[in-house]
């Protein structure tokens, strides 16, 4: 599906919002050994910091806006990955799981590759 096809109706593209997903698609898939703080190496590059997940939500949502109505795949992406993520309790406390960060990464990774097909 090439970044055309996704236009929405005032002709804006998706191109933040992409290369925003890919940002996030990099970011460590490994739990630390220890609770992160602040200062540690690599802190803010964790899928299992709180602060990823709501990007990634606060992304999509961007995203969606921008999506036609006929775009059904696309949406039904979307919307697939936003609800996963908040089916997650964030507790505070609450540490993510490995398998959470893996099915996240799994469903970003999907919608990535959607969005990039040219």
């Amino acid at each position: 599906m090439n970044q055309e096809m996704l236009k929405s109706e005032g002709g804006e593209g998706i191109e933040w919002e992409l290369n925003m997903l890919k940002n996030l698609q990099g970011y460590i898939d490994d739990l630390p050994e220890k609770q992160l703080m602040p200062g540690d190496p690599n802190y803010d590059r964790y899928k299992c910091r709180t602060a990823w997940w709501h990007s990634v939500k606060g992304t999509l949502e961007l995203l969606e806006a921008r999506i036609p109505p006929g775009q059904t795949e696309v949406l039904a992406q979307i919307k697939e990955l936003r609800n996963y993520i908040g089916s997650i309790d964030f507790t505070y406390g609450k540490p993510r799981t490995k398998e959470e960060i893996d099915s996240a990464t799994e469903r970003l990774d999907t919608l990535v590759n959607l969005l990039s097909r040219e």
